[in-house]
């Protein structure tokens, strides 16, 4: 099954030498970790879930500012946390990921491959159409349109055939895919 919904936008960078907000940092790597489980890639997802654990040892010493050993050990981690962050950071905006934009193309056609040549040879129609995502590749899938007796109504006019079957693909991938923007190449 193809991948849904479109990759989350890359969040922006820390300041240098700060770490923002508790929930401005959690979320900016909650959005690193959606954006590498997306990708699939395990190194950009250990990298977040790293940055994630850090920031949360930081946040525990930083909150004991009164004793001085929680204060130099969070003064110790938050170099460790920026570092993973702008590693995370970094090999995220390299990843392939899904843009929600598909493509989808006539892979397969059946012989006769219209309608009314197949009726007249006793056979049925079929197109196999392949779709995927633009930026992700890997997200993609395939299906079967085969032509029914709507396509009588056409008096063997193979032009509109081929465009009812294949604004037929562009429905069925957008209904597969529930994305919106779906555009048919060859």
């Amino acid at each position: 099954m193809p991948t849904l919904t479109k990759a989350p936008d890359l969040p922006k960078s820390w300041p240098s030498g700060g770490i923002p907000s508790e929930n401005e940092a959690r979320r900016s790597i909650k959005i690193l970790q959606a954006r590498a489980k997306l990708a699939g890639d395990s190194q950009a997802r250990k990298l977040a879930d790293l940055a994630l654990q850090k920031l949360g040892n930081f946040l525990l010493f930083d909150a004991k500012r009164a004793d001085p050993n929680k204060q130099k050990q969070a003064d110790d981690i938050k170099p460790k946390v920026m570092k993973l962050f702008e590693a995370a950071h970094k090999l995220s905006a390299g990843l392939k990921l899904p843009t929600g934009s598909f493509t989808v193309k006539v892979v397969k056609q059946s012989k006769p491959k219209f309608y009314h040549n197949a009726s007249s040879a006793g056979k049925k129609a079929v197109w196999t159409f392949r779709y995927e995502d633009v930026g992700f590749p890997a997200s993609n899938g395939t299906f079967d349109i085969e032509m029914d007796r709507s396509y009588a109504s056409l008096k063997g006019d193979e032009n509109k055939q081929a465009k009812k079957i294949g604004d037929a693909a562009i429905a069925e991938t957008k209904k597969r895919t529930k994305s919106s923007d779906v555009k048919m190449v060859k």
